[in-house]
């Protein structure tokens, strides 16, 4: 399996990060075809070839990804789809 990890620092509070964790989980939902769960304060999410967990800290968000065997040829280029919407969620 490849891994995705991508970090990024950030400056909301708790409810707002956890409401932007479930906005960008609905778009991957709808997108992806993924399902999600919250288990404490890591959202879980997962599909067919593709699990992973987003943790939210006080300054920061960790986005683990585990890829299986066929989305591995594409891993650079959705480590890059992740960080770039990231990005742009992190900097509203």
């Amino acid at each position: 399996m490849a891994q995705i990890n991508i970090q990024r620092s950030h400056r909301l509070e708790a409810q707002q990060l956890r409401d932007l964790s479930e906005q960008m989980a609905h778009s991957l939902q709808t997108r992806y075809q993924l399902d999600w769960y919250w288990r404490g304060e890591q959202l879980h999410f997962e599909r067919s070839g593709a699990k992973g967990v987003l943790t939210a800290a006080a300054d920061s968000l960790n986005i683990t990804l585990k890829l299986g065997l066929f989305y591995r040829p594409l891993a650079a280029q959705i480590q890059r789809a992740i960080e770039d919407k990231l990005d742009e969620m992190l900097s509203l």
